[in-house]
């Protein structure tokens, strides 16, 4: 892979959106009409202002990865992690397209379900490790846990960052379209776990090939006066080199040398489960969705505990949401909270804590600063002061094309949407008031809101602004060439299996 290459896929994406705001004015709605700014294009002074303007805004993402990581790094110091991945590889032994199989499902079901996705990522490494120690490569392994999180995104049921933006923006609530979501889930699961374990098997033939191949080029400097043992030999030695190859390839946060016999694994397994379970309960929005009230009114009650007329309780855990609320600063310092947890079951020192911490962090540090950069777009659209953007002017444009509802202008909408915004409440929060103002029949909300988030979450598997999909090719070390050299046909298929659904959908309307 030529180095930096996700850095150059980003730079040259910035580049051009700075180039289009020479081009294209500006523009902004106010109560449902457009109004033009003129052109407002970015300056060499906006070149490293809107950087920081991402810095500033977005720098929780890169947070939660170097956190995650580090979790991790103290997990290694416990000596039973590497015994657990172990396990559980020794287990699915001979049986190695299963766990790629369910790797799949949980990660697309969680995404598409929960929707806290860097909560979620919190797995990755697990499964990762699991993955690589089968015999995958790196791009199957990418598929099988980042790339089915995108998926479950785009294919979103119940998830709660999609759903509470339809609910705000569109009054739909959670069963909207509900039929259509699933159905568009699982046809769109079942390709793709198709086209994943067709990359998987392809990829072992490649390995028998180079094997061959390797063999060959050892064969060919060898004199023509060699005999047939000296071939063999050759080829031995060829495979042996492809093997070494394999088992010098590196699994992101695993320390397989960490293991200690003598220690139990039950506790830390109990203790991550109940810790990913509290995690995704309390990021699921509970009350707007569903209208359950659990969850505030135990919020309510410890929080009001007082002694004398001092709430102890509030004062002592400061601004804390409650469960159904949590955001990714409530699932940091829950993280931090368990670290010392699960150091002080192993025995392990504040010393080794913090050393595993470090450690397991620099391992992410480069996809947690690109998780930052690929932020910068989306911070482009909310530079101007006065909210205006190249975006709306585009939305505009696209809106003008048609006085009725158009699926193929709300998909063009959302293609272009997908490329310029990093956060999808941010983004159907800019064309929700064009959209509805332009059209106002509500009884095709479902539908068009079926489209926005379906085509949204297509776009996300190819964008540079798609900070999940930078997080993964920086995380795998895989080039932003390669990867759209995998997926782009699957991502076809699935441009005709949205448009069939939606006409199908439409039909019963």
């Amino acid at each position: 892979m030529k180095k930096h290459n996700i850095l150059k896929v980003l730079g040259i994406s910035f580049l051009v959106v700075t180039l289009l705001t020479w081009l294209i004015p500006a523009g902004s709605y106010s109560s449902g009409s457009f109004a033009s700014s003129g052109t407002t294009p970015f300056g060499l002074f906006d070149l490293t202002r809107i950087p920081l303007i991402a810095i500033t805004n977005l720098v929780q993402y890169t947070v939660v990865i170097l956190v995650i990581g580090g979790l991790y790094g103290v997990l290694n110091k416990t000596g039973v992690y590497a015994t657990i991945v172990g396990n559980v590889a020794k287990k699915f032994k001979k049986k190695e397209t299963r766990f790629v199989l369910i790797s799949i499902l949980v990660f697309a079901i969680l995404s598409s379900v929960s929707g806290s996705n860097f909560a979620i990522f919190a797995l990755v490494p697990f499964f990762v490790a699991i993955i690589l120690l089968l015999g995958f490569n790196k791009v199957t392994a990418m598929l099988a846990t980042i790339g089915s999180m995108l998926l479950g995104t785009m294919a979103a049921t119940f998830n709660t960052e999609v759903a509470v933006a339809m609910k705000q923006y569109f009054s739909l609530d959670l069963t909207s379209s509900v039929v259509s979501k699933i159905v568009l889930f699982v046809v769109l699961v079942v390709l793709y776990t198709l086209f994943v374990l067709k990359i998987a098997k392809t990829k072992e033939v490649t390995k028998k090939e180079t094997v061959k191949k390797v063999a060959k080029e050892k064969a060919k400097k060898e004199t023509a006066t060699k005999t047939k043992k000296s071939t063999t030999k050759a080829e031995a030695k060829g495979k042996k080199e492809v093997l070494s190859v394999k088992e010098e390839v590196e699994i992101p946060l695993y320390d397989a040398k960490a293991v200690d016999k003598k220690k139990s694994n039950v506790p830390l397994i109990v203790c991550t489960c109940v810790m990913i379970v509290i995690s995704l309960v309390a990021m699921f929005n509970w009350t707007t969705l569903l209208n359950i009230k659990f969850f505030d009114t135990i919020y309510e009650s410890v929080m009001g505990i007082k002694i004398g007329d001092y709430t102890i309780v509030k004062n002592l855990l400061g601004t804390l949401s409650p469960f159904g609320y949590w955001t990714n600063y409530e699932f940091v310092m829950f993280i931090l909270l368990c670290i010392p947890f699960i150091a002080w079951l192993y025995n392990i020192k504040m010393d080794e804590v913090i050393d595993g911490f470090i450690s397991g962090a620099k391992q992410v540090l480069k996809p947690a600063i690109y998780v930052l950069f690929a932020s910068i777009l989306y911070a482009s659209m909310f530079s101007n002061q006065s909210g205006a953007n190249i975006f709306y002017t585009i939305v505009n444009f696209f809106l003008g094309l048609s006085a009725n509802f158009n699926a193929l202008v709300v998909g063009a909408i959302s293609l272009i949407g997908g490329f310029l915004f990093s956060d999808f409440s941010a983004f159907i929060g800019s064309v929700a008031t064009p959209i509805t103002s332009t059209y106002a029949n509500a009884t095709m909300y479902p539908i068009m809101t079926l489209i926005i988030q379906s085509i949204y979450g297509l776009v996300m598997f190819i964008t540079p602004s798609s900070m999940l999909l930078v997080l993964g090719l920086s995380y795998f070390d895989i080039s932003y060439k390669d990867w759209f050299k995998t997926i782009w046909k699957y991502l076809v298929k699935v441009l005709i299996v949205i448009i069939l659904v939606v006409v199908i959908a439409s039909m019963f309307i």
